[in-house]
């Protein structure tokens, strides 16, 4: 009875709908909700559905499409972290959090999605295992329940997480689901990794995504620019004159904050002042000793 009173959100059925039909055609993407038991598509501004024809539908599409289902399966996910983030987030709030190092900004993201896991959890059970690295847990996932699979099959949650923390938290992130209860497990958990680290593992990147061969980002880094930057004193800098943060300053000779981000005023960490200073001091000691 649990089936008919859990709920979940209808983008799990109404983005994988387009996916499928530009993939498959109209006809084959008909027979494939009528296997799942799907009459007529759920109204977008109806609220939660009922999870049984969310989970038989992402079961069916494995069931048929074997070959095809993860791609497929990831680009309904990538749809409906698309969906998230133009009509759940905030567009002040996510402006705030793309501003932000991502070892700030990662972690309140994670919260926000445990706070409404209920969303896509259905009647799973949702635990936020690790805020940094962000590391999720679904007990009893209602989409892959019931299944029996070598390799973990969560694609769609993977592909939902990887979007929203690839558009907020910046590029380089991925989505690894090192576990899964179609393998037996207790959960399925989900690693939200950076750069190469997410490598390792079953990474829904390696879905028709080729970042996996590209270098890892800087630990920080200003996302419109992917330059990297440093915490301090960075979110009034940026309202202030939108400069970079103290790793900008380190590569300029300054001092991240504080008074040395006058402009034109010198410092002790200037190169040139430095370098006067090291010149003079082998002066000196060049004085005191009778060369040979």
């Amino acid at each position: 009875m649990a089936e008919a009173s859990a709920r979940i959100g209808p983008n799990a059925i109404l983005q994988f709908v387009p996916v499928l039909e530009a993939a498959r055609g109209p006809e084959e993407t008909a027979h494939l909700l009528a296997m799942a038991g799907i009459i007529a598509l759920p109204d977008p501004a109806g609220g939660l559905i009922d999870e049984g024809p969310a989970a038989r539908l992402h079961q069916a599409v494995r069931r048929a499409l074997p070959g095809d289902a993860a791609q497929l399966a990831r680009a309904a996910g990538l749809r409906t972290g698309d969906y998230i983030l133009a009509n759940r987030i905030p567009r002040p709030a996510q402006r705030v959090l793309k501003h932000l190092p991502a070892r700030i900004s990662a972690p309140i993201l994670s919260r926000a999605i445990a706070r409404h896991a209920w969303t896509f959890c259905g009647s799973g059970k949702f635990r936020l295992a690790s805020s940094w690295p962000p590391v999720f847990e679904i007990a009893d996932n209602p989409v892959v329940r019931g299944e029996v699979s070598e390799a973990p099959l969560c694609h769609w949650h993977a592909a939902v997480f990887e979007r929203l923390f690839t558009a907020i938290c910046g590029p380089g992130w991925r989505a690894v689901e090192r576990t899964c209860c179609a393998q037996g497990a207790a959960a399925c958990r989900f690693e939200l990794l950076r750069g190469d680290r997410g490598r390792v593992g079953v990474s829904l990147a390696d879905a028709g995504d080729s970042r996996g061969s590209a270098p890892a980002p800087p630990r920080y880094f200003r996302p419109e620019e992917g330059r990297p930057l440093g915490i301090g004193n960075f979110a009034a800098r940026k309202l202030a004159r939108g400069t970079g943060g103290g790793a900008d300053d380190r590569a300029r000779g300054r001092r991240p904050g504080g008074m040395d981000d006058q402009p034109g005023r010198p410092t002790r960490s200037d190169p040139a002042r430095l370098n006067r200073r090291c010149v003079r001091a082998s002066g000196r000691r060049g004085r005191g000793h009778r060369h040979r």
